[in-house]
């Protein structure tokens, strides 16, 4: 009798350390699933913002007889922004990756 509860009580005790307790894997993979859905959200947005701002300031305000060169340096200023969200849409992408990689490389030890 002895023997069964010692037997019981390693076994439990041996389930808790199976059980990780310090991360879920449906938290990990809803966080990149999340951060792939605001990367595309926020590349959007940019290239919208992006559209609307060439589209008002070279066709709707455009003073005629403006010089080309300012014109291209006018586009360019704008392209910064542009490359903001472009550089966000990487980082978010890398992380939804990277989550997915350790999650993969936790389980297959």
């Amino acid at each position: 009798m002895a023997e069964e509860m010692e037997t019981k009580a390693k076994d439990e005790v041996e389930e808790e350390e199976d059980e990780d307790v310090y991360h879920s894997q449906k938290v990990l993979f809803r966080l990149a699933v999340w951060s792939n859905i605001l990367a595309w959200v926020v590349l959007v947005i940019e290239i919208v913002l992006f559209g609307i701002k060439v589209y008002f300031n070279f066709f709707v305000n455009a003073q005629p007889g403006t010089p080309p060169l300012y014109t291209a340096a006018n586009l360019i200023s704008y392209l910064s922004p542009l490359f903001a969200g472009v550089a966000w849409f990487v980082i978010l992408k890398a992380v939804s990756e990277v989550i997915y990689l350790l999650v993969d490389i936790y389980e297959k030890p």
